[in-house]
């Protein structure tokens, strides 16, 4: 074969790979971003599609990013300003962006069914209340459910915001579980959040048994009829200590008009009791020494610490969530 000849076959293989595209197990996003020249941003995936976090440079305002990927799977790009965006992936699929990086909520993402259905949700909601835009997310989830738009939809509507309504956020969810029923995704996200959620403020404390550090069985039933505080904290967790402090001072004002329950997330049992004698902590102190593992702490939806939950006398949580400047007057509410 003559030299023309091997440039030749070599330019024929070069056209045939470009005209067979993007390889099946690989994604690749492109970026056009106005009034932005270099910046950097991340890409990760809540669910474990991707392992860790890779770095993107935008260029000139532009991007190409690109890497292998074994189905479609939900990425988030997280921006320098902290912001969140999220975009379904597809393996073979060339993802587009394009926009202005001081409006990211109006951007338009192309390439994939589910993305240009995220994008016009986005368009049609911009400049609605939260409340409003809320009500059409729940309404796109219950009518897509089977879509991935809807599960990106749940995830930044209701899984993140502390807002949304419990009992609207739990139909959801089922509702995405039983249109993806091997969506693992939705599997996780629904053992992460239903704990939180059915013990989140209007709802009942989900009843529960277990043995404090003294082996006495402490039965959640047995404390209704009076407001109840429980506390969560673990004695690696320096907040928690700061929490611990204020709560043995609290327990001290209102202990005559309010249970005390405390629940270590310690991994070591010696070190939670070790941690509530240091606090000299009255007050039962549960734990098993499972941490986030635990049982109990999985049953009741502990997800940060410090956390604190306070129950009324019929069992009915009223607060949750606090900040350390509400804490004094959540208990004052509780107590009159």
């Amino acid at each position: 074969m003559t030299k023309a000849k091997h440039i030749i076959a070599l330019l024929a293989g070069c056209l045939a790979l470009l005209s067979c595209g993007l390889p099946k197990d690989r994604v690749r996003i492109e970026g056009k971003f106005n009034h932005i020249s270099q910046a950097e941003f991340y890409v990760y995936s809540e669910d474990g599609a991707i392992d860790g976090m890779d770095t993107v440079r935008i260029e000139d305002g532009e991007f190409t990013y690109e890497r292998q990927l074994a189905d479609t799977a939900i990425l988030t790009l997280l921006y320098p300003n902290f912001s969140e965006m999220y975009v379904v992936a597809a393996p073979g699929a060339t993802i587009k962006m394009e926009g202005d990086a001081g409006r990211l909520g109006e951007m338009a993402i192309s390439g994939t069914p589910d993305n240009e259905a995220l994008t016009n949700f986005r368009l049609q909601q911009l400049h609605k209340p939260d409340g409003d835009v809320r009500l059409a997310a729940a309404e796109y989830i219950r009518t897509h459910a089977s879509d991935r738009a809807a599960v990106v939809l749940f995830k930044q509507y209701f899984a993140k915001d502390k807002r949304a309504d419990a009992t609207t956020a739990l139909d959801l969810l089922d509702a995405l579980r039983k249109a993806r029923p091997k969506d693992l995704s939705v599997t996780s996200m629904a053992s992460m959040l239903s704990p939180l959620l059915r013990n989140s403020v209007g709802r009942k404390m989900t009843s529960f048994k277990a043995k404090d550090l003294d082996g006495k069985t402490i039965d959640s039933n047995s404390y209704r009829g009076k407001p109840l505080l429980v506390a969560f904290w673990a004695s690696w967790n320096s907040d928690c200590l700061v929490w611990l402090d204020l709560l043995r001072r609290y327990e001290k004002l209102y202990g005559d008009k309010m249970s005390f329950l405390h629940v270590s997330l310690d991994a070591d049992v010696e070190r939670a009791r070790t941690q509530a004698e240091t606090d000299t902590l009255r007050s039962p102190v549960l734990c098993d020494g499972g941490a986030f593992a635990s049982p109990l702490v999985g049953r009741l939806g502990v997800r940060y610490l410090p956390d604190v939950m306070i129950v009324d006398a019929s069992g009915t949580i009223v607060a949750r969530n606090l900040k350390q400047d509400e804490l004094r007057d959540a208990i004052e509410k509780a107590v009159k």
